[in-house]
């Protein structure tokens, strides 16, 4: 259903390109803050908008140089096994993140960037069909893009370089942890080019300021250099920022994922963001480069505010999946939240994800509390299995334990999935080898594996203390470094030799995905084909069928009904029908289903808490409980 616009909606968008699998939560925080302080306001994925309408237009090919059929994608990832699941996934997200040059960095070299992105005219055709360019062009007074990663910087100026050139009402505010970092290290004289396209960028965290801002832009009220954490140019254009503030986040809003299909993304089920904490209770790992003020202020909400949170988020849009987005959640925390939910009497059972440090807390009694309560998987950043490597990149955590830590998430039937890095600064071939030794070691605790080379960054207490890291010098061009162990120099052509021969195909063979939401959902995808498939061979052969739901467990179940030819789908159904036969899909809205005759209806949605609301309207409505079917048979 289309949503009245008004002409002072703050429109806040997230460009492409960036994952496929779950929204990011950033704008639903914002989203929430601005409502709380009464401003309407609403947020467009252009990533994921753009990523179902690329598509449709552009034939991808798998690494055997098949055609991938788009439409068998969404009809059969929950049926397929995980490495084929993974190398299609992979497939379709590498040939459309290679839309962008990824251009744009310390240089701010805004126009090259735009120039460089592939598909630049496509890209722009969508922005403008968009209903997000629809209602800036109706007079919207404030727009936020947010830029997390740097794949977003040139799409992103390429929206504002429209913007600017059809004049729009609108001021342009920007924010996101990539444009912060840039705004952090880039050279005064270079990062003065964003205001070409944009009026204020946020620097840090965005609730209060882009609160504050609204206020300023809408109402005329408050002074633009009180606003926390904004950027902006002088009448006499200077640039100028203001002081830096902290979020009380225990005063937040829970997300307000309103608005956001959260169908369409690539994970089967609905999963969203949540965030427990923000900054990093530890704090202190060399390579790291967060915000120091960030990193070093640790927050955590309380037990009940999280119970509050996903209570709201439940009751509001439904869930089945929680990815708990904090940096690292601390030990205690972790066992306040799984004794939370396990003691909650409101909240419907989900299934849960987080990140974590190696830690001796987590132990056999934590790691049982939080597989009853919902947890199905652990990431953890090891980077090196070596004591020495380790405690000089200040990691802070002891490796004999991390084994013992992995052997209990198994016990407890968690999945687990580690981040190594190959090329430390010192690191020597020797310690590389016995680092994919005590892999192979481990290989029967793990469900996944991400691998990559060492990067210096700018921001990190390596780049800023080479010293203290045995690194000798930095070339300030490429940040590559020359580094040594006990005075002598590391070879980097050996390092690299063995990262690029020995280990990365290590990890290859042994965990072929790449993807931790493909690893996530491995095994699960077959169990819950079959819950599927039960209640559909207990309707009589020959049954007049309506389908409803056409979001990814609807299209597992039409596929299920068109290989077996047991039924006759007389009409399909789904809310958000129109997005639906725009996706080429022949689904009819929900009240079509009291123009016809029918023998059953299968309600085939991804979230318990949604089929109940249908259940009850078609019973509300007249229909025949004994013709209502669910896969969750306590439905009804």
């Amino acid at each position: 259903m289309d949503v009245p616009v008004s002409k002072n909606d703050i429109i806040l968008i997230y460009p492409p390109y960036w994952s496929l699998f779950t929204p990011f939560p950033a704008l639903p925080c914002l989203v929430a803050h601005l409502k709380k302080h009464n401003f309407n306001a609403r947020q467009f994925d252009l990533n994921i908008e753009y990523f179902n309408e690329f598509l449709e237009t552009y034939p991808v090919k798998t690494l055997n140089n098949r055609i991938i059929d788009v439409a068998a994608y969404r009809k059969n990832f929950q049926r397929w096994d995980s490495l084929t699941a993974d190398m299609v996934t992979s497939e379709l997200e590498n040939a459309f993140c290679r839309q962008d040059a990824s251009a744009g960095c310390y240089d701010m070299d805004i126009i090259e960037a735009i120039e460089q992105l592939h598909s630049r005219e496509e890209l722009l055709s969508h922005f403008v069909k968009s209903e997000a360019y629809k209602h800036i062009m109706d007079g919207s007074p404030l727009v936020g893009f947010s830029i997390t990663s740097k794949d977003q910087f040139a799409a992103t100026f390429a929206y504002c370089r429209l913007l600017r050139q059809n004049k729009m009402r609108a001021k342009i505010v920007l924010g996101g942890s990539y444009i912060s970092h840039l705004a952090r290290f880039a050279e005064s004289s270079d990062f003065v080019k964003v205001f070409d396209f944009a009026d204020f960028v946020v620097c840090g965290e965005g609730e209060t300021a882009i609160t504050m801002l609204a206020d300023y832009v809408i109402n005329g009220k408050g002074n633009i250099d009180e606003i926390p954490n904004l950027i902006y140019l002088t009448e006499d254009l200077q640039q100028t920022n203001t002081e830096r503030f902290l979020e009380n986040i225990e005063e937040l809003d829970a997300p307000d994922y309103s608005g956001v299909a959260l169908d369409t993304y690539l994970m089967p089920e609905i999963t969203v963001g949540y965030q427990s904490s923000r900054g990093c209770y530890y704090g202190h790992c060399g390579f790291c480069d967060h915000d120091e003020s960030y990193r070093h202020n640790y927050r955590k909400k309380s037990s009940q505010k999280i119970i509050d949170d996903l209570l709201y988020m439940q009751n509001e849009i439904g869930f089945s999946h929680i990815e708990f987005v904090d940096e690292a959640i601390e030990p205690k925390h972790f066992g306040s939240i799984t004794s939370a939910i396990l003691e909650s009497n409101e909240l419907e059972k989900f299934q849960w994800f987080s990140y974590l440090r190696i830690s001796p807390l987590f132990n056999d009694e934590v790691l049982k509390k939080a597989k009853d309560a919902g947890c199905r998987m652990v990431f953890f950043g090891v980077e090196t299995f070596n004591q020495r490597v380790s405690k000089l990149i200040r990691k802070g955590i002891n490796t004999q334990i991390i084994g013992e830590v992995l052997r209990s998430c198994k016990a407890n039937e968690i999945k687990t999935h580690i981040w190594l890095i190959g090329g430390l600064p010192s690191q020597t071939c020797e310690e590389l080898e016995e680092d994919m030794e005590a892999l192979k070691q481990l290989s029967e605790t793990l469900d996944g594996v991400g691998f990559g080379p060492f990067r210096l960054e700018k921001a990190s207490d390596m780049y800023a203390q080479p010293h203290n890291f045995n690194i000798c010098s930095i070339d300030e061009e490429t940040k590559m470094f020359i580094s040594h162990k006990e005075g002598i120099v590391v070879d980097n052509a050996l390092i690299n030799d063995v990262v690029d021969v020995k280990y990365w195909p290590l990890v290859v063979s042994a965990w072929k995905s790449k993807s931790r939401y493909v690893v996530y959902f491995r095994d699960y995808l077959d169990k819950y084909l079959n819950s599927l498939v039960k209640p559909l061979n207990e309707i009589p052969s020959g049954s007049r069928l309506v389908l409803y739901g056409a979001g990814p467990v609807g299209k597992a179940v039409h596929k299920l009904i068109a290989d077996t030819n047991n039924h006759d789908i007389v009409v399909w159904l789904d809310k958000d029908w129109k997005n639906r036969l725009r996706q080429g899909l022949m689904v009819s809205p929900p009240e079509t289903v009291f123009e016809i005759d029918f023998d059953f209806i299968f309600i085939a949605l991804a979230n318990i808490h949604t089929e109940y609301v249908i259940v009850d309207w078609l019973i509300e409505s007249g229909v025949p409980k004994e013709k209502i079917i669910t896969h969750s048979a306590d439905c009804i």
